[in-house]
């Protein structure tokens, strides 16, 4: 009688267990399955962002080269843009030149602060800009066109 207490009980003890270890192993598969969903997920967002990026790399490329856009602007741009897309150097080498203009025009005033000067530093800081664009303009193009056509 007692042999079987014993057996009942070691039975009872080893279903318990074998519950508590599937519901361990249905948890563990539950978790790994929204680590990849989330880890999909991520990498998902971050190939459009990516495409967003040389997408809008191709376009002001293109302005550029179509004379719509003037190359400080193209420059600054285009500077931010290739930043996000976290290039390793060989990769950025052909766009030197961009950040190489980029490093002479950010300091110039924009937008608000640019409507604040006055008229005679607004002019003098446009005669600025503009020389380094026309010094620049074409070691710059080349680089425009690669960056029109660019796939990254």
């Amino acid at each position: 009688m007692i042999n079987w207490i014993l057996i009942s009980i070691a039975l009872a003890v080893i279903a318990l267990l074998s519950v508590v270890a599937i519901r361990m192993t249905l948890k563990v598969r539950a978790v790994e399955a929204e680590r990849k969903r989330v880890l999909q997920e991520r990498a998902d967002k971050e190939q459009a962002q990516r495409k967003y990026l040389v997408e809008s790399l191709n376009v002001i490329s293109a302005t550029f080269l179509k004379g719509e856009l003037n190359a400080s602007e193209a420059v600054i741009r285009c500077k931010v843009l290739l930043d996000g897309l976290v290039l390793n150097e060989q990769e950025r080498a052909p766009y030197q030149i961009i950040e190489t203009v980029y490093q002479l025009v950010k300091e110039f005033d924009t937008h608000a602060a640019r409507k604040a000067l006055p008229a005679n530093q607004r002019m003098k800081q446009d005669l600025q800009r503009e020389q380094i664009e026309h010094d620049y303009h074409d070691r710059l193009t080349p680089a425009f066109e690669q960056l029109k056509d660019a796939k990254f």
